[in-house]
Protein backbone atom coordinates (compact mmCIF):
# COMPACT_ATOMS: atom_id res chain seq x y z
CA UNK A 1 0.00 0.00 0.00
CA UNK A 2 2.80 2.12 0.85
CA UNK A 3 4.26 1.65 -2.76
CA UNK A 4 1.04 2.90 -3.88
CA UNK A 5 0.77 5.81 -2.07
CA UNK A 6 4.37 7.22 -3.26
CA UNK A 7 3.35 6.46 -6.53
CA UNK A 8 3.18 9.28 -9.49
CA UNK A 9 0.80 7.15 -11.63
CA UNK A 10 -1.67 4.38 -11.17
CA UNK A 11 -0.73 2.42 -13.73
CA UNK A 12 0.43 -0.74 -12.78
CA UNK A 13 1.70 -3.90 -14.75
CA UNK A 14 1.59 -7.35 -14.45
CA UNK A 15 5.30 -8.75 -13.00
CA UNK A 16 7.34 -10.52 -15.22
CA UNK A 17 7.29 -14.00 -12.81
CA UNK A 18 3.68 -13.42 -13.60
CA UNK A 19 3.63 -13.90 -16.86
CA UNK A 20 6.35 -16.49 -17.02
CA UNK A 21 4.01 -19.92 -16.26
CA UNK A 22 1.85 -18.99 -18.97
CA UNK A 23 4.40 -19.99 -21.70
CA UNK A 24 4.54 -23.75 -20.61
CA UNK A 25 1.02 -23.47 -22.01
CA UNK A 26 1.84 -22.36 -25.59
CA UNK A 27 2.20 -23.69 -28.82
CA UNK A 28 5.81 -23.32 -30.21
CA UNK A 29 5.03 -20.23 -33.13
CA UNK A 30 2.01 -19.13 -31.27
CA UNK A 31 0.37 -15.74 -32.30
CA UNK A 32 -1.03 -13.58 -28.84
CA UNK A 33 -3.01 -10.84 -29.72
CA UNK A 34 -2.30 -8.29 -27.50
CA UNK A 35 -4.77 -5.58 -28.24
CA UNK A 36 -4.09 -3.41 -25.27
CA UNK A 37 -0.83 -4.06 -24.19
CA UNK A 38 1.89 -1.02 -25.15
CA UNK A 39 5.87 -2.51 -26.39
CA UNK A 40 7.54 -2.27 -23.05
CA UNK A 41 4.55 -4.54 -21.28
CA UNK A 42 5.92 -7.35 -19.34
CA UNK A 43 3.47 -9.41 -21.08
CA UNK A 44 4.98 -8.51 -24.95
CA UNK A 45 8.41 -8.58 -23.33
CA UNK A 46 8.24 -12.38 -22.00
CA UNK A 47 6.14 -13.58 -24.63
CA UNK A 48 8.66 -12.00 -27.05
CA UNK A 49 11.92 -13.21 -25.46
CA UNK A 50 9.84 -17.02 -25.35
CA UNK A 51 9.15 -17.33 -28.87
CA UNK A 52 5.57 -16.11 -29.06
CA UNK A 53 4.82 -13.69 -31.71
CA UNK A 54 2.44 -11.07 -31.01
CA UNK A 55 0.34 -8.93 -32.33
CA UNK A 56 -0.47 -5.68 -30.85
CA UNK A 57 -3.34 -3.69 -31.91
CA UNK A 58 -3.52 -0.55 -30.17
CA UNK A 59 -1.64 2.80 -29.98
CA UNK A 60 -1.07 4.38 -26.69
CA UNK A 61 -3.37 7.90 -28.58
CA UNK A 62 -6.15 5.15 -29.21
CA UNK A 63 -5.82 3.27 -26.20
CA UNK A 64 -6.13 6.79 -24.15
CA UNK A 65 -9.25 7.58 -26.36
CA UNK A 66 -10.97 4.09 -25.42
CA UNK A 67 -10.04 4.65 -21.82
CA UNK A 68 -11.92 8.20 -21.55
CA UNK A 69 -14.84 6.30 -23.73
CA UNK A 70 -15.32 3.78 -21.03
CA UNK A 71 -15.16 6.10 -18.07
CA UNK A 72 -17.71 8.20 -19.79
CA UNK A 73 -19.46 4.84 -20.28
CA UNK A 74 -19.91 3.41 -16.68
CA UNK A 75 -20.45 7.09 -15.22
CA UNK A 76 -22.92 8.16 -16.84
Amino acid sequence: MAQRQKAKSDEWYTPEYAVIPILEYLKPNSTIWCPFDLPHSNYVKVLNEGGIRLSILISLKEKIFLIQIYLIAITS
